[in-house]
C-alpha cells in the first residue's frame, strides 16, 4: 500500500512516511518522527496508547528486528497499529509515561468526520 492508502482518514503531527524495503525486497511503508523535537536528554522514545493507557508497539530496525524504545529521534521508526486510534510516540521514562513528553503522534479521524 502507498501512503496515500494508508493516510485516508489519518492525521499525522511531526511524523512522515517513509519507504523501507524488505529483506524480500518488497516496500513496506512506516512512520518516522519528521523533525527533531530538541528533547533533555537521560530519556527514552516509546510508542503510547492514550485510550488505554498502555504501551503501543514497538520501534522497527529494518524489517525483521523490533525493540521497544530507541534513544534517538532518527531510530523512531513504526508501523501504525491496527486497530488504534491515537497512538503518541513519547519521550522520558517508560515507567512514568504521564511525565514524558509527546513528540509525534498518528490519529485515525472519527468515523463522523471528514480528515
Amino acid at each position: 500500500m502507498t501512503p496515500h492508502a494508508l493516510a485516508a482518514g489519518i492525521e499525522l503531527s511531526n511524523l512522515e512516511w517513509v519507504a523501507m524495503r524488505t529483506m524480500s525486497g518488497s516496500v513496506t511503508w512506516m512512520l518516522r518522527i519528521d523533525h527533531d523535537p530538541h528533547v533533555e536528554p537521560g530519556g527514552v522514545y516509546f510508542l503510547w496508547n492514550p485510550d488505554t493507557s498502555s504501551r503501543a508497539g514497538n520501534f522497527a530496525i529494518g524489517d525483521d528486528v523490533r525493540i521497544d524504545t530507541v534513544t534517538r529521534w532518527k531510530g523512531a521508526i513504526f508501523a501504525p497499529t491496527p486497530g488504534a486510534d491515537h497512538i503518541e510516540v513519547r519521550y522520558g521514562q517508560v515507567d512514568a509515561p504521564g511525565e514524558a513528553v509527546i513528540v509525534a503522534s498518528i490519529a485515525r479521524c472519527p468515523s463522523h468526520l471528514i480528515c
